[in-house]
Protein backbone atom coordinates (compact mmCIF):
# COMPACT_ATOMS: atom_id res chain seq x y z
CA UNK A 1 0.00 0.00 0.00
CA UNK A 2 2.97 2.30 0.18
CA UNK A 3 3.84 4.89 -2.38
CA UNK A 4 7.25 4.48 -3.91
CA UNK A 5 9.55 6.71 -1.84
CA UNK A 6 11.21 9.72 -3.42
CA UNK A 7 14.32 11.01 -1.71
CA UNK A 8 16.27 14.21 -2.04
CA UNK A 9 17.45 14.81 -5.58
CA UNK A 10 21.22 14.44 -5.65
CA UNK A 11 21.72 12.26 -8.71
CA UNK A 12 24.72 12.83 -10.88
CA UNK A 13 24.70 13.74 -14.55
CA UNK A 14 26.78 11.65 -16.87
CA UNK A 15 29.41 14.27 -17.82
CA UNK A 16 32.46 14.98 -15.60
CA UNK A 17 32.62 17.09 -13.57
CA UNK A 18 28.98 17.13 -12.48
CA UNK A 19 27.24 19.49 -10.05
CA UNK A 20 23.68 18.68 -9.06
CA UNK A 21 22.03 20.94 -6.48
CA UNK A 22 19.13 20.45 -4.08
CA UNK A 23 17.87 22.00 -0.88
CA UNK A 24 19.69 19.27 1.03
CA UNK A 25 23.07 19.82 -0.56
CA UNK A 26 25.11 19.26 -3.69
CA UNK A 27 26.78 16.12 -4.98
CA UNK A 28 29.90 16.78 -7.03
CA UNK A 29 31.30 13.94 -9.12
CA UNK A 30 34.56 13.89 -11.05
CA UNK A 31 35.29 10.65 -12.86
CA UNK A 32 36.73 9.17 -16.02
CA UNK A 33 34.42 8.23 -18.92
CA UNK A 34 32.57 4.92 -18.59
CA UNK A 35 34.42 1.85 -19.77
CA UNK A 36 33.05 -0.65 -22.26
CA UNK A 37 31.58 -2.57 -19.32
CA UNK A 38 29.67 0.48 -18.09
CA UNK A 39 31.92 1.14 -15.10
CA UNK A 40 33.45 4.42 -14.02
CA UNK A 41 36.25 5.54 -11.73
CA UNK A 42 36.12 8.67 -9.66
CA UNK A 43 36.04 10.68 -6.50
CA UNK A 44 33.01 12.44 -5.12
CA UNK A 45 32.05 15.22 -2.73
CA UNK A 46 28.82 16.02 -0.91
CA UNK A 47 28.45 19.75 -0.25
CA UNK A 48 26.01 20.84 2.46
CA UNK A 49 25.47 24.32 3.83
CA UNK A 50 28.10 23.82 6.53
CA UNK A 51 30.48 21.04 5.44
CA UNK A 52 32.07 19.28 2.49
CA UNK A 53 32.28 15.48 2.69
CA UNK A 54 34.83 14.02 0.28
CA UNK A 55 34.70 10.32 -0.52
CA UNK A 56 36.13 8.01 -3.14
CA UNK A 57 36.42 4.41 -4.21
CA UNK A 58 39.66 2.58 -4.83
CA UNK A 59 38.94 0.91 -8.15
CA UNK A 60 35.79 0.77 -10.20
CA UNK A 61 32.18 1.30 -9.17
CA UNK A 62 28.99 0.69 -11.16
CA UNK A 63 27.78 3.81 -12.92
CA UNK A 64 24.29 2.80 -11.75
CA UNK A 65 25.17 3.60 -8.15
CA UNK A 66 26.01 7.21 -8.95
CA UNK A 67 23.33 7.85 -11.55
CA UNK A 68 20.54 6.62 -9.31
CA UNK A 69 21.60 8.22 -6.02
CA UNK A 70 18.70 10.20 -4.56
CA UNK A 71 19.99 10.90 -1.06
CA UNK A 72 23.00 10.46 1.19
CA UNK A 73 23.96 10.13 4.81
CA UNK A 74 27.23 10.22 6.75
CA UNK A 75 27.97 7.72 9.51
CA UNK A 76 31.32 7.32 11.19
CA UNK A 77 34.05 7.11 8.55
CA UNK A 78 31.63 6.26 5.73
CA UNK A 79 29.34 8.03 3.28
CA UNK A 80 26.22 6.15 2.14
CA UNK A 81 24.64 6.96 -1.22
CA UNK A 82 20.99 5.93 -1.11
CA UNK A 83 19.62 4.59 -4.40
CA UNK A 84 16.08 5.14 -5.65
CA UNK A 85 15.00 1.71 -4.35
CA UNK A 86 16.24 2.51 -0.84
CA UNK A 87 19.42 0.42 -1.10
CA UNK A 88 22.52 2.00 0.42
CA UNK A 89 25.98 1.93 -1.13
CA UNK A 90 28.89 2.53 1.23
CA UNK A 91 31.95 4.64 0.38
CA UNK A 92 35.00 5.47 2.49
CA UNK A 93 34.97 9.02 3.85
CA UNK A 94 38.31 10.71 3.11
CA UNK A 95 37.90 14.20 4.49
CA UNK A 96 35.45 16.65 6.05
CA UNK A 97 36.00 20.35 5.36
CA UNK A 98 34.33 23.33 7.03
CA UNK A 99 32.51 25.62 4.60
CA UNK A 100 32.80 29.40 5.10
CA UNK A 101 30.23 30.63 7.61
CA UNK A 102 29.38 27.10 8.77
CA UNK A 103 29.61 25.91 12.33
CA UNK A 104 31.93 23.07 13.24
CA UNK A 105 30.12 22.48 16.54
CA UNK A 106 27.23 20.23 17.38
CA UNK A 107 24.11 21.69 19.03
CA UNK A 108 25.51 20.67 22.44
CA UNK A 109 28.71 22.64 21.80
CA UNK A 110 31.01 19.66 21.17
CA UNK A 111 33.37 19.74 18.22
CA UNK A 112 32.54 17.85 15.03
CA UNK A 113 35.15 15.36 13.84
CA UNK A 114 35.24 13.23 10.72
CA UNK A 115 34.55 9.97 12.55
CA UNK A 116 31.93 11.49 14.81
CA UNK A 117 29.22 12.12 12.20
CA UNK A 118 26.07 10.31 13.27
CA UNK A 119 23.13 8.99 11.24
CA UNK A 120 19.76 10.69 11.30
CA UNK A 121 17.80 9.44 14.32
CA UNK A 122 14.33 9.77 12.81
CA UNK A 123 13.22 9.68 9.18
CA UNK A 124 9.54 10.57 8.87
CA UNK A 125 7.46 10.52 5.66
CA UNK A 126 3.70 11.06 5.87
CA UNK A 127 1.06 11.74 3.25
CA UNK A 128 -2.33 10.95 1.81
CA UNK A 129 -3.28 8.53 -0.97
CA UNK A 130 -6.30 7.39 -2.96
CA UNK A 131 -6.47 3.62 -3.42
CA UNK A 132 -8.50 1.65 -5.98
CA UNK A 133 -8.61 -2.06 -5.02
CA UNK A 134 -10.81 -5.19 -5.41
CA UNK A 135 -13.54 -5.60 -2.79
CA UNK A 136 -11.93 -8.94 -1.81
CA UNK A 137 -9.37 -11.44 -3.16
CA UNK A 138 -10.81 -12.68 -6.47
CA UNK A 139 -13.51 -10.03 -6.80
CA UNK A 140 -14.43 -8.48 -10.14
CA UNK A 141 -15.55 -5.26 -8.43
CA UNK A 142 -13.39 -2.43 -7.13
CA UNK A 143 -13.73 0.06 -4.31
CA UNK A 144 -12.07 3.49 -4.01
CA UNK A 145 -10.86 4.61 -0.59
CA UNK A 146 -8.43 7.05 1.06
CA UNK A 147 -5.53 6.05 3.28
CA UNK A 148 -2.23 7.12 4.85
CA UNK A 149 0.96 6.22 2.94
CA UNK A 150 4.36 6.92 4.42
CA UNK A 151 6.79 5.54 6.98
CA UNK A 152 8.56 6.34 10.24
CA UNK A 153 12.12 5.01 10.56
CA UNK A 154 14.33 5.05 13.67
CA UNK A 155 18.12 4.78 13.27
CA UNK A 156 17.59 2.89 10.00
CA UNK A 157 16.90 -0.27 12.01
CA UNK A 158 13.22 0.02 13.01
CA UNK A 159 10.41 1.11 10.69
CA UNK A 160 6.62 1.48 10.86
CA UNK A 161 4.47 1.85 7.75
CA UNK A 162 1.11 0.78 6.36
CA UNK A 163 2.35 -2.82 6.15
CA UNK A 164 3.35 -3.08 9.82
CA UNK A 165 6.43 -2.96 12.06
CA UNK A 166 9.90 -4.10 10.92
CA UNK A 167 13.22 -4.52 12.71
CA UNK A 168 16.21 -5.20 10.51
CA UNK A 169 19.99 -5.36 10.13
CA UNK A 170 21.77 -4.31 6.98
CA UNK A 171 25.25 -4.14 5.56
CA UNK A 172 25.92 -2.75 2.09
CA UNK A 173 23.07 -4.11 -0.06
CA UNK A 174 22.08 -7.00 2.20
CA UNK A 175 19.12 -6.51 4.53
CA UNK A 176 17.75 -9.13 6.94
CA UNK A 177 14.88 -8.60 9.33
CA UNK A 178 11.70 -9.65 11.11
CA UNK A 179 8.40 -7.88 11.49
CA UNK A 180 4.81 -7.83 12.61
CA UNK A 181 2.20 -7.41 9.89
CA UNK A 182 -1.53 -8.05 9.50
CA UNK A 183 -4.19 -9.49 7.21
CA UNK A 184 -7.48 -7.62 6.80
CA UNK A 185 -9.65 -10.72 6.75
CA UNK A 186 -12.94 -10.60 4.84
CA UNK A 187 -16.49 -9.40 5.59
CA UNK A 188 -19.72 -10.69 4.01
CA UNK A 189 -20.86 -7.13 3.27
CA UNK A 190 -19.61 -4.18 1.25
CA UNK A 191 -16.66 -2.34 2.81
CA UNK A 192 -15.06 0.92 1.71
CA UNK A 193 -12.26 1.35 4.24
CA UNK A 194 -8.52 1.48 3.56
CA UNK A 195 -8.03 -1.33 6.09
CA UNK A 196 -11.05 -3.50 5.28
CA UNK A 197 -12.25 -6.01 2.68
CA UNK A 198 -15.71 -7.40 1.88
CA UNK A 199 -18.62 -7.76 -0.55
CA UNK A 200 -22.39 -8.27 -0.27
CA UNK A 201 -22.15 -11.24 -2.63
CA UNK A 202 -20.31 -13.14 0.15
CA UNK A 203 -23.53 -13.52 2.17
CA UNK A 204 -23.61 -17.05 3.56
CA UNK A 205 -19.81 -17.35 3.61
CA UNK A 206 -18.14 -17.34 7.03
CA UNK A 207 -16.49 -14.03 7.83
CA UNK A 208 -12.70 -14.10 8.16
CA UNK A 209 -11.45 -12.06 11.10
CA UNK A 210 -8.37 -9.83 10.80
CA UNK A 211 -5.16 -11.48 11.94
CA UNK A 212 -1.69 -10.46 13.01
CA UNK A 213 1.22 -12.06 11.22
CA UNK A 214 4.91 -12.70 11.85
CA UNK A 215 7.20 -11.83 8.97
CA UNK A 216 10.82 -12.72 8.13
CA UNK A 217 12.55 -11.21 5.11
CA UNK A 218 15.83 -10.64 3.34
CA UNK A 219 16.80 -8.48 0.38
CA UNK A 220 19.88 -7.93 -1.74
CA UNK A 221 21.03 -6.25 -4.91
CA UNK A 222 21.79 -8.64 -7.82
CA UNK A 223 23.25 -6.58 -10.64
CA UNK A 224 20.67 -3.90 -11.48
CA UNK A 225 17.89 -5.83 -9.71
CA UNK A 226 16.58 -5.47 -6.16
CA UNK A 227 15.50 -8.93 -4.91
CA UNK A 228 13.38 -9.54 -1.81
CA UNK A 229 12.34 -12.87 -0.26
CA UNK A 230 9.83 -13.00 2.59
CA UNK A 231 7.69 -15.47 4.49
CA UNK A 232 4.67 -14.55 6.62
CA UNK A 233 2.77 -16.69 9.13
CA UNK A 234 -0.78 -15.71 10.20
CA UNK A 235 -2.30 -17.35 13.26
CA UNK A 236 -5.73 -15.80 13.86
CA UNK A 237 -8.82 -17.67 15.05
CA UNK A 238 -10.25 -18.14 11.55
CA UNK A 239 -7.37 -16.61 9.66
CA UNK A 240 -4.47 -19.06 9.57
CA UNK A 241 -1.89 -19.71 6.92
CA UNK A 242 1.56 -19.08 5.52
CA UNK A 243 2.63 -17.00 2.52
CA UNK A 244 6.01 -16.96 0.76
CA UNK A 245 6.75 -14.02 -1.51
CA UNK A 246 9.43 -13.27 -4.12
CA UNK A 247 9.80 -9.72 -5.47
CA UNK A 248 12.24 -8.59 -8.17
CA UNK A 249 12.52 -5.00 -9.37
CA UNK A 250 14.84 -2.68 -11.27
CA UNK A 251 14.79 0.99 -10.22
CA UNK A 252 15.36 3.46 -13.05
CA UNK A 253 16.27 7.13 -12.54
CA UNK A 254 14.88 8.82 -15.66
CA UNK A 255 15.69 12.38 -14.56
CA UNK A 256 17.03 14.02 -11.42
CA UNK A 257 13.43 14.19 -10.13
CA UNK A 258 11.62 11.30 -11.82
CA UNK A 259 12.08 7.65 -10.84
CA UNK A 260 10.23 4.55 -12.00
CA UNK A 261 10.45 1.09 -10.46
CA UNK A 262 9.10 -1.80 -12.55
CA UNK A 263 8.79 -5.05 -10.59
CA UNK A 264 7.39 -8.59 -10.73
CA UNK A 265 6.35 -10.95 -7.94
CA UNK A 266 5.18 -14.47 -7.13
CA UNK A 267 3.23 -15.59 -4.04
CA UNK A 268 2.94 -19.17 -2.74
CA UNK A 269 0.37 -20.09 -0.06
CA UNK A 270 -0.04 -23.17 2.12
CA UNK A 271 -3.25 -25.21 2.39
CA UNK A 272 -4.62 -23.42 5.47
CA UNK A 273 -4.41 -20.06 3.75
CA UNK A 274 -5.89 -21.32 0.47
CA UNK A 275 -8.78 -23.07 2.24
CA UNK A 276 -9.52 -19.93 4.26
CA UNK A 277 -9.69 -17.51 1.32
CA UNK A 278 -10.56 -19.71 -1.67
CA UNK A 279 -12.31 -22.79 -0.25
CA UNK A 280 -16.08 -23.25 0.14
CA UNK A 281 -17.37 -25.71 2.77
CA UNK A 282 -20.60 -27.74 2.30
CA UNK A 283 -22.38 -25.48 4.81
CA UNK A 284 -21.21 -22.34 3.04
CA UNK A 285 -22.25 -23.80 -0.33
CA UNK A 286 -25.81 -24.36 0.94
CA UNK A 287 -26.03 -20.84 2.41
CA UNK A 288 -24.34 -18.86 -0.38
CA UNK A 289 -24.21 -18.47 -4.15
CA UNK A 290 -20.96 -20.48 -4.44
CA UNK A 291 -20.57 -24.24 -4.98
CA UNK A 292 -18.44 -26.42 -2.71
CA UNK A 293 -14.72 -26.23 -3.41
CA UNK A 294 -11.61 -27.61 -1.71
CA UNK A 295 -8.38 -25.67 -2.23
CA UNK A 296 -4.86 -27.00 -1.77
CA UNK A 297 -1.46 -25.37 -1.31
CA UNK A 298 0.36 -23.93 -4.30
CA UNK A 299 1.15 -20.83 -6.28
CA UNK A 300 -1.48 -18.22 -5.39
CA UNK A 301 -0.63 -15.54 -7.94
CA UNK A 302 1.90 -13.94 -10.24
CA UNK A 303 2.07 -10.18 -10.49
CA UNK A 304 3.77 -7.20 -11.96
CA UNK A 305 3.60 -3.47 -11.75
CA UNK A 306 5.37 -0.16 -11.73
CA UNK A 307 5.97 2.55 -9.14
CA UNK A 308 6.41 6.15 -10.29
CA UNK A 309 7.76 8.95 -8.11
CA UNK A 310 8.41 12.63 -8.75
CA UNK A 311 10.13 14.93 -6.26
CA UNK A 312 9.44 18.66 -6.35
CA UNK A 313 12.03 19.43 -3.66
CA UNK A 314 13.56 18.00 -0.52
CA UNK A 315 10.23 17.73 1.29
CA UNK A 316 7.41 17.22 -1.23
CA UNK A 317 6.91 14.40 -3.67
CA UNK A 318 4.01 12.76 -5.54
CA UNK A 319 3.80 9.20 -6.73
CA UNK A 320 1.72 6.31 -7.90
CA UNK A 321 1.72 2.54 -7.92
CA UNK A 322 0.02 0.16 -10.35
CA UNK A 323 -0.11 -3.56 -9.53
CA UNK A 324 -1.62 -6.21 -11.81
CA UNK A 325 -2.13 -9.69 -10.34
CA UNK A 326 -3.08 -12.96 -12.06
CA UNK A 327 -4.42 -15.75 -9.86
CA UNK A 328 -3.02 -19.23 -10.50
CA UNK A 329 -3.90 -22.84 -9.65
CA UNK A 330 -6.69 -23.41 -7.14
CA UNK A 331 -6.92 -19.67 -6.51
CA UNK A 332 -7.97 -19.17 -10.14
CA UNK A 333 -10.34 -22.18 -10.16
CA UNK A 334 -12.16 -21.25 -6.95
CA UNK A 335 -15.81 -20.21 -7.40
CA UNK A 336 -15.00 -17.20 -5.18
CA UNK A 337 -12.63 -15.92 -7.86
CA UNK A 338 -14.88 -13.96 -10.21
CA UNK A 339 -11.92 -12.44 -12.06
CA UNK A 340 -8.52 -14.04 -12.67
CA UNK A 341 -6.97 -10.58 -13.10
CA UNK A 342 -6.82 -8.12 -10.23
CA UNK A 343 -5.55 -4.53 -10.35
CA UNK A 344 -4.66 -2.00 -7.67
CA UNK A 345 -3.91 1.67 -8.27
CA UNK A 346 -2.54 4.12 -5.70
CA UNK A 347 -2.06 7.86 -6.25
CA UNK A 348 -0.96 10.32 -3.61
CA UNK A 349 1.63 12.63 -2.10
CA UNK A 350 4.19 12.42 0.70
CA UNK A 351 5.86 15.06 2.86
CA UNK A 352 9.38 14.21 4.03
CA UNK A 353 9.93 15.91 7.38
Amino acid sequence: MLLYSIGTTVSVAQQPPSYVHSEHGTVVAVYTPPTSTGLVRGSYRVNTSTRVYEFAVRGEIPELVVGQAIDFRVQGDSVYLIASDGEEHRFRLLKVEQRPGGSSSNPDGTRNHMAASSPQTWDVKLGLAVLNKPTYLGSDRDVVTIGPPGSIVWHDTVSVDAEGLKVYWHQDNVRIGVGLTYDLGRKDSDQNGFFSSGDDRLKGMDEISPSAGFDVFTSDRVGPFAVTLSATRFDGKENKGTLANLDVGAPLQLTSQLTIFPHVSAVWANRNYMETFFGVTPTEASDSMFHQFTSDEGLRNLGGGVDVAYGFNEHWRVGGKLIVTRFEGDAAQSPLTLSDISTQLILGFIHHF
